[in-house]
């Protein structure tokens, strides 16, 4: 579809097209965040899903528009680049994790052992215990669906009051980011200095918040999910409310500044510093929501279990693109109250951070849920740490701990 986005004669086609493109895209975010964190070690989660982001793009894809000339040759060449990761696919395998649930087990098998020999020699005895924890962990869950009332679909999130919240706090939040992010990318006019050095300063402090939060995540124990997601948010909150009190106290001052910088005229060094400094708070504000998109990846993975992982994730997204739909509309107020583009980011940037500050447990170290809340009994492990993806690895500390903690042997 983005191929045959680029032959579009008229607006009214390209919008049709571009739709069906979105559509897709948001199909794959549904399905690739679980496959992503079921594949990926606990410890590793955070900051391959920190580095292999987004934020490199955003100068990746000037520099491709800037070679391409016009939008339809950049449209060829992004569809272009879609046929590697569509060959990737072709050897990538589903987790064991998944393949068990669906009852293919021989599948199940292969998939563990290709995922073990990245870090292993698979002998023959490696191999039979494999085998024998998978048909362990099969016979369990099949143990589980005959006890099932019915199959799971993303309704049942709402009939558990945990998942719910769940649903919640991570809807607001994808809304919030996305309304703050892009609200700040959309307007650029709205906000002092080139628009071009700013979209560049945002692409590059995007980065660096990623790579620096990747590095304390990994090398800190202490520090989980939530303190991340709780400081990322709450400086957004202070940036946004600093940024609504400038706007509310001297917006003439700065109009006017404006005015003269077109004009040529002598400038208030104060009020341009206060500019200035208003500038690199949007900016950054922005930037730091790209941390809230990366933590909104991981954590709704290892919240949701795995019948209606895809599914609540699925759920999420659809208030992620609702705030992208109304980010442009957010400066609009500003023509009857200068600070209300300001104050709704702050109070949506607020809301994210009381309800995941109340509703959001920590889920770093915590293995990924297999069973659905009624489903679950104290006296039953939630699954084999052997085989599910990537609960453990090699370099983990507390491996005895964890098997414990999963059920393990």
């Amino acid at each position: 579809m983005e191929l045959v986005t680029s032959f579009a004669p008229n607006l009214i086609l390209f919008n049709v097209c571009r739709f069906f493109v979105m559509l897709f895209n948001g199909g794959k975010h549904c399905v690739c965040n679980p496959f992503f964190m079921e594949n990926l070690p606990d410890r590793h989660r955070m900051w391959v899903a920190t580095v292999v982001t987004y934020s490199p793009t955003y100068i990746l894809l000037s520099l491709a528009a800037y070679l391409c000339g016009d939008w339809r040759t950049l449209a060829r060449f992004s569809s272009a680049l879609t046929l590697v990761p569509l060959v990737l696919l072709f050897f990538v395998y589903d987790t064991p994790r998944w393949l068990i649930l669906k009852g293919r087990d021989v599948e199940a098998e292969e998939a563990a052992l290709a995922i073990k020999k990245w870090d292993a020699k698979i002998t023959d005895e490696l191999r039979e215990k494999f085998h024998q924890a998978i048909k362990a962990e099969s016979d369990r869950q099949k143990a589980q669906q005959m006890a099932m009332k019915h199959k799971y679909n993303v309704l049942d999130i709402f009939k558990s009051w945990t998942l719910t919240k769940y649903d919640i706090v991570f809807s607001t939040s994808l809304f919030s980011a996305s309304f703050v992010s892009y609200g700040v990318a959309y307007n650029m006019d709205a906000i002092a200095g080139n628009v071009y050095v700013n979209v560049i300063i945002l692409g590059g402090a995007r980065y660096a918040i990623n790579i620096i939060a990747a590095l304390v995540e990994l090398n800190f124990k202490n520090v989980g999910r939530r303190l991340l997601h709780i400081t990322t948010i709450a400086v957004i909150v202070l940036l946004m409310a600093a940024l609504m009190l400038t706007e509310f106290l001297i917006h003439p001052e700065l109009m006017a500044l404006k005015k003269a910088r077109m004009e040529g005229r002598p400038v208030n060094s104060a009020i341009e510093t206060i500019s200035l400094v208003t500038r690199y708070a949007a900016l950054l504000a922005a930037a730091m929501c790209t941390e809230v998109f990366v933590l909104d990846a991981v954590q709704p993975s290892e919240l949701f279990p795995t019948p209606i992982r895809s599914g609540g994730n699925a759920l999420i997204q659809v208030f992620n693109r609702l705030g992208t739909i109304c980010s442009p509309l957010a400066f609009i107020p500003a023509a009857g109250w200068p600070a209300a583009p300001y104050l709704l980011m702050t109070l949506t940037s607020l809301a994210d951070l009381v309800l995941y500050s109340m509703w959001i447990p920590e889920t770093r170290g915590k293995p990924l849920p297999d069973k659905m809340p009624a489903d679950m009994k104290e006296e039953e492990p939630d699954g084999n740490p052997l085989l599910i993806s990537a609960t453990t690895t090699p370099d983990d500390e507390e491996p005895q701990a964890r098997a414990r903690h999963l059920g393990g042997h």
